[in-house]
């Protein structure tokens, strides 16, 4: 007898009505069809290939021998796998440190424009708000600040962070208090990004407060044109304003980017959108976008996802990444957020509040272990993603956001594919939305 095993790095991964198979180190993901799912599954069950098996069968596990995703072998359990959750986790001292990259800090509440869709969080949905401007809550009270901002600073420093995120509301709204963490920010190694959509200071103030430091602009527009602009912010001549402002930047020579926040109206201008941003300065936009759970229910579906409603599917760079996907939520691991409020968070996105850093400190409110295991949750430990045999190469971390708050009018938006509806697979959708991603058919003979 005769025993198939996938090689070390290759796994069958399943969902509750099918299997994909990861090959890691070759970077490829293919979907099965049930015939191949239920051959591979036997194989890797450690039952032996029948001597008398298909032709089809014995030719697909030579087709897959000859690609270097398996190998025959005399005896069951030939290889020795690696692993795709670890066996053990180590506690107390031998911890492995948490690794800080971005601190999402929101230093106003206020804003000077009048956005429909902005913070009003109970009733509408968000895509890559960490993006942008939108506010958890458009109410008027005054943002927390620490008593010793400098000092607090350096805390956030002190954690090895990369980049602090500073975000609004409208920051240039707390131009003092935005100028004080410019300055004591440049006194560590953090990059200062600052999200605004560029309007109420003159360009020259945001020149100087970027002239020679670790700092970027990250300028919210609403369109490509006047009409479209006014029609998602409420407010004329925005655009104009913002143009003149980034010409400024791009002739100082301050670093900056673009994000385009989409509303429904101003969804099917994203092309445009992007054309105008190349056209005017040679540089790809990034977009987020807002929209009503009514606007959901009526049809509407995020832009990131294609026509046919596919997943947001993204090669891994390495297999070091692939297994980082494996345990951990790739969106957020290493973020976290102060708001307005002072209270910790994942990320804008994500309501769970793991501390205050108002009322206990940075310090205390980090000693918590809601923040780490957020971090720690990968695609298998949310519903219905973990039933999905693409959940790792799934990028979309909105699953997070509707998982933890069962919304059944939210999912359609974020995904339009169900792993439990047993009706039509990934690959009987003809589902080959990326070159990495193939299908790969055992065909039953008539």
């Amino acid at each position: 007898m005769r025993y198939f095993e996938l090689a070390t790095d290759c796994f069958l991964v399943e969902g509750q009505n099918e299997a994909a198979l990861y090959d890691v180190h070759g970077g490829r993901l293919f979907l099965l069809d049930r015939s191949a799912h239920e051959l591979l599954r036997s194989c890797a069950d450690g039952e032996p290939v029948p001597d008398g098996s298909r032709e089809d069968a014995i030719a697909f596990l030579d087709a897959l021998q000859a690609a270097g995703l398996g190998f025959f072998d005399d005896a069951a359990g030939g290889s020795d796998k690696l692993l795709l959750h670890q066996p053990i986790e180590w506690k107390g001292m031998c911890m492995t440190p948490p690794d800080f990259k971005s601190v999402d800090w929101q230093i106003t509440n206020a804003c000077d424009l009048d956005c429909r869709l902005c913070g009003d969080d109970g009733k509408t949905l968000s895509w890559q708000s960490c993006q942008t401007c939108l506010r958890r809550d458009a109410g008027g009270a005054e943002a927390w600040m620490p008593e010793d901002l400098e000092a607090f600073i350096a805390d956030i420093a002190n954690l090895g962070v990369g980049t602090l995120h500073i975000r609004g509301g409208e920051p240039l709204l707390a131009w003092e208090r935005l100028e004080r963490i410019a300055q004591a920010a440049a006194d560590t190694p953090l990059t200062l990004v600052v999200t605004t959509t560029g309007m109420g200071r003159p360009a020259n103030d945001l020149i100087a407060l970027g002239k020679g430091r670790r700092f970027g602009l990250n300028i919210v527009m609403f369109g490509h044109d006047d009409e479209t602009s006014e029609t998602a912010c409420g407010r004329s001549g925005v655009l104009a304003a913002q143009v003149a402002l980034i010409d400024a930047l791009v002739e100082a020579r301050i670093a900056f980017s673009i994000t385009f926040l989409l509303t429904p109206p101003t969804q099917g201008r994203r092309n445009e959108m992007q054309e105008f941003a190349q056209r005017h300065w040679r540089m790809r936009p990034a977009f987020s976008e807002v929209c009503t759970r009514e606007d959901v229910k009526n049809g509407f579906r995020l832009s990131h996802l294609d026509k046919r409603e596919r997943k947001p599917l993204a090669p891994w760079e390495s297999p070091e990444m692939f297994f980082f996907r494996v345990r951990n939520n790739t969106c957020t691991s290493g973020l976290l957020e102060i708001g307005a409020d002072g209270l910790l968070r994942t990320c804008s996105g994500l309501p769970q509040v793991h501390g205050d850093v108002g009322r206990q400190g940075l310090v205390a409110a980090l000693s918590g272990t809601g923040l780490y295991e957020s971090w720690k949750r990968g695609k298998s430990d949310v519903e219905p993603c973990g039933r999905c045999a693409l959940r790792y190469a799934c990028s979309d971390c909105s699953s997070f956001e509707f998982a933890d708050q069962p919304d059944a009018d939210a999912k359609p938006a974020y995904c339009g594919y169900d792993p439990c509806d047993d009706t039509e697979s990934a690959i009987e959708r003809g589902w080959t939305p990326n070159s990495f991603v193939r299908p790969l058919r055992l065909r039953e003979r008539a």
